[in-house]
């Protein structure tokens, strides 16, 4: 059982250049906060206020080792570290009960990885807690939809 860490990373919108992809389609996915942020009627936003989001420790190092790991090519790490992933819960791995955001990296993760299935139940459970447009979900989904699509169109190609 994991204890509530005594801290929470925090990614803004004003450090989006330093964000991974992933953590950037989730922060673009608050538009309530973005548009009283860029509403201009504070030149100076209090930091709490700047829109962000906060994952748990833990979901940002394995995010953030299996990025590493994806980028220097060890496919055999990265598949350690998204065991590690799938084997956390929903409540072990996540800050201000925000499964969505848990689910979504690991469905982000699986599907870099072509864990297709797994990924697209991740994606099921994010849509299913939080319902909305503003789900980043949609976007991996229709990712997931469109390269399924592509394989069968080079597998129909290769029978004809």
């Amino acid at each position: 059982m994991f204890v509530q860490p005594h801290f929470k990373v925090t990614y803004t919108t004003a450090e989006m250049w330093t964000v991974p992809d992933v953590l950037q389609y989730e922060l673009l996915s608050v538009p309530e906060k973005l548009k009283t942020f860029y509403d201009g009627k504070y030149p100076c936003q209090k930091y709490d206020d700047v829109p962000s989001i906060r994952i748990h420790p833990l979901l940002n190092c394995y995010l953030l080792q299996y990025l590493c790991y994806e980028a220097l090519g060890k496919t055999k790490l990265c598949h350690e570290v998204l065991t590690k992933l799938n084997n956390l819960t929903g409540k072990e791995a996540t800050v201000d009960e925000n499964c969505v955001l848990f689910y979504n990296v690991v469905a982000y993760c699986n599907k870099k990885s072509g864990r297709y299935r797994k990924a697209t139940k991740y994606i099921l459970r994010s849509l299913k807690t939080k319902p909305s447009r503003r789900n980043a979900a949609f976007g991996y989904l229709k990712s997931i939809i469109n390269q399924s699509l592509t394989l069968v169109r080079e597998w129909n190609i290769s029978f004809n």
